[in-house]
């Protein structure tokens, strides 16, 4: 029975790990908080199966790093918490909860939470391979997720540097699978490292394909490095990279004329527009100087970046976030936060660089580092750590590369799953030398084989004849059995498959029940699964309280995904009334996902449908106060500012009106559309003019025509021929350039 429950625990496991990525990727692909809630009950999942592996205890273990980690994670998440912008403070903390539960899941996972994890992302990076070779032709479809930027190829997920980034960490993480793993897994290790590449160059993302030719670069130094020590020749390996080059190179730069041809901007803009992003970092410099220990709080510098941006600056978009994601760290939380982070990002990688290069690593866990040093790169161009399944990935391989010593594996997956140390193959040894000489019985055998099979696993050269010594004096034909296959390896001088033997043997131990034979005056082993004590108990309540929140918070999100589908992805299907009215209720319930600019265009969608002007503002006077909770966003986002505004006019609340428009054009200060604001406010006092002259109040009609006159003009002097609203506000100038000349408006 027992026997029956753990493998069906351990199957469990395998399923939830298997679900994370496609769970993660399929939805969460974008920078929206309410998208995410799917991955994050699938990694809090992952989580609580990690409570059934017996590495927990040696992987949550207060070494500096894991220390360092969660500390500086736990600051953040406290600045995010407190950060003046909810919604932007809501994203931030959501964020770093998956930081936190991808780093712990790539510190405990063991073999079968690592294969079933390569197994979902190996699902996940060849359907976005397959998605992002339909959108080379078709840009705006997409099989799931329709909140898409058709701009290129980005599979499942909104932005094509997103897909780039995600494709840029999976490429090195199935590398390092196809170097560890067996003959019959490499195929498929292979086949996502290809997935992984592919996506990256179909994406076309300038800042993904230079953090890919540079990985690639330092892959090709790492190892040219490593045979020039052993005194190979490095000649044949650089001429072969060359000539690949030289092969593969004309037919990239063939699919990539292929995919930019179907985007008229990339002809218009040029390969090297860099799209303001300069001018942002300038802007997020100066920011940074402002606050340079506390930060801004998360969101700040989009709030913040109109004020420090040069008067002549002209942007088609808005600069909510930096494009730079150590730059939009430091503005946000200050600099001691970033410090801390990239120092316990670049040291890992550092040590496994420099641990293969020294010998002492046989390279799965450089590769790692490579895909994540590429991730970072990239980072340098976009806010890719602003996406879920990012900084997921981020995250777990940073928890991989970081593992202690005696739980990193050297060379095999399946090295160190049941607790062997590398640094007590000796004392392994002797250990089953005492059980074989000094006691008698089922147990002491089984002990002393387990030990001679955990030597030779942590190292121990030779231990293998004694084993195999030891288990033909035994009578059980499974013991027998196990020795022949020894011997078979021995004499093809297959290492690695005895090794997997080894395995299997320690494993049939672990399952006959033994406990683990101690010699007299013996010590329990630091890192042991099995040593009692408080601070097990701890570290499992601490994990099951993280794993119970990640799916309760996940739980929450997937609620209101489902309330926000339709009325945000397929709006065609509703009335605009009832769209407004599912909108609002979730605005209401959930104020922190930032949803309120789709409430007030939902609202004013609505407004507009009624034919009289008293309908209007019958509605407009009867729902405002429902729309007071989307007036903090106001503060910081113009957008809704303007929008809010034209909802107070026709509520007749003339005076918050006009608050808002001031406040719009105040935050926007250089921006380009900054035109809008000011068009938007004079057709506001028209709107007044009209209705003080419709009253016969000549002289307050004058008054709103002057005002409304100074609006126009100026909003003509920023986009003197461009803008949606031209023709529209020469019209109105015209009308009330009549009722100053005459007196009545046309």
């Amino acid at each position: 029975m027992v026997k029956l429950l753990s493998s069906a625990a351990v199957g469990l496991g395998f399923f939830l790990s298997a679900a994370c990525f496609p769970l993660l990727c399929s939805l969460g692909g974008s920078v929206e908080i309410w998208n995410w809630g799917p991955g994050l009950m699938g990694c809090g999942a992952v989580v609580a199966s990690l409570l059934l592996t017996r590495r927990l205890r040696a992987s949550c273990g207060w070494d500096w790093h894991f220390i360092g980690i969660t500390g500086v994670l736990a600051v953040l998440g406290w600045k995010a918490a407190l950060s003046p912008i909810e919604s932007a403070g809501a994203r931030d903390l959501v964020l770093i909860t998956f930081a936190l539960a991808g780093y712990l899941i790539g510190r405990a996972q063991d073999a079968n939470h690592s294969r079933a994890l390569l197994l979902g992302l190996l699902v996940v990076v060849s359907g976005n391979s397959t998605v992002a070779i339909i959108q080379c032709s078709v840009p705006d479809w997409n099989p799931i997720y329709p909140g898409r930027a058709a701009d290129f190829p980005s599979g499942f997920f909104s932005h094509y540097n997103h897909a780039a980034n995600f494709g840029l960490g999976s490429a090195g993480l199935f590398l390092s699978a196809m170097i560890r793993s067996q003959r019959a897994s490499k195929a498929l290790s292979g086949f996502g490292l290809v997935a992984s590449l592919l996506m990256v160059l179909l994406s076309l993302s300038r800042g993904g394909n230079l953090a890919l030719v540079c990985v690639l670069v330092a892959a090709v130094f790492l190892f040219s490095a490593k045979l020039r020590r052993r005194g190979s020749n490095v000649w044949l390996l650089w001429a072969a990279v060359v000539t690949a080059g030289l092969l593969i190179g004309p037919l990239v730069m063939l699919a990539v004329s292929r995919v930019a041809g179907l985007r008229s901007n990339v002809v218009q803009e040029g390969g090297f527009a860099d799209g303001g992003r300069l001018s942002f970092y300038d802007a997020a410099w100066k920011l940074f100087l402002q606050r340079p220990l506390t930060g801004g709080g998360a969101g700040s510098f989009g709030s913040d970046v109109y004020q420090v941006l040069p008067s002549d600056f002209k942007l088609a978009a808005e600069p909510e976030m930096v494009h730079n994601e150590i730059l939009q760290l430091l503005v946000d939380y200050g600099a001691p936060c970033a410090i801390v982070l990239i120092f316990l990002i670049f040291v890992p990688i550092v040590r496994q660089c420099t641990r293969y290069q020294l010998g002492r690593s046989s390279g799965g866990g450089v590769w790692e580092s490579i895909g994540l040093a590429g991730m970072l790169i990239q980072s340098n161009f976009d806010f890719v750590f602003h996406v879920a399944p990012c900084t997921f990935l981020l995250a777990l391989i940073l928890g991989r590369i970081s593992r202690p010593r005696r739980l990193r594996a050297a060379g095999d997956e399946w090295e160190l799953v049941h607790g062997i140390s590398r640094l007590r193959a000796e004392e392994y040894y002797q250990e089953a030398r005492a059980a074989e000489a000094r006691a008698e019985g089922r147990d002491a055998f089984i002990a002393a084989v387990k030990g001679y099979a955990s030597a030779f696993l942590a190292g121990r050269k030779r231990s293998e004849f004694r084993l195999i010594v030891l288990l033909l004096s035994s009578q059980d034909e499974i013991w027998h059995r196990h020795a022949n296959e020894l011997v078979l390896r021995e004499k093809m001088s297959d290492r690695k498959g005895m090794a997997e033997v080894m395995r299997r043997i320690v494993e049939d131990c672990l399952e006959r029940g033994a406990v683990r034979w101690e010699p007299e005056k013996s010590r329990e082993w630091p890192g042991s699964p099995n040593r009692p004590g408080w601070g097990r108990a701890l570290r499992r309540l601490g994990v099951a309280i993280i794993a119970i929140a990640l799916m309760a918070a996940g739980a929450r999100l997937t609620e209101f995904s489902v309330a926000l589908w339709n009325p945000i992805y397929h709006p065609e299907g509703m009335s605009p009334a009832r769209r407004f009215e599912a909108l609002v209720l979730v605005q209401e319930k959930a104020p922190f996902l930032g949803i309120e600019r789709k409430v007030l265009a939902a609202f004013i969608e609505r407004l507009y449908a009624f034919s009289s002007l008293e309908a209007r503002e019958f509605w407009a006077t009867s729902s405002y106060k429902r729309l007071l909770s989307t007036s903090a966003a106001a503060d910081h986002d113009p957008v809704v500012a303007l929008q809010l505004a034209t909802v107070a006019g026709w509520a007749c609340e003339q005076k918050e009106a006009l608050f808002l428009y001031d406040q719009a054009i105040y935050r926007q200060s250089v921006h380009e559309r900054i035109f809008m604001a000011h068009f938007f406010k004079g057709e506001y006092f028209q709107d007044l003019m009209v209705s003080s002259a419709a009253e016969e109040d000549m002289e307050r009609s004058r008054s709103y025509a002057m005002l409304a006159t100074h609006e126009f003009q100026r909003s003509l002097e920023l986009a003197p021929f461009g803008g949606v609203h031209h023709q529209r506000r020469q019209e109105l100038l015209l009308s009330c350039e009549e009722v100053l000349a005459v007196g009545s408006p046309r």
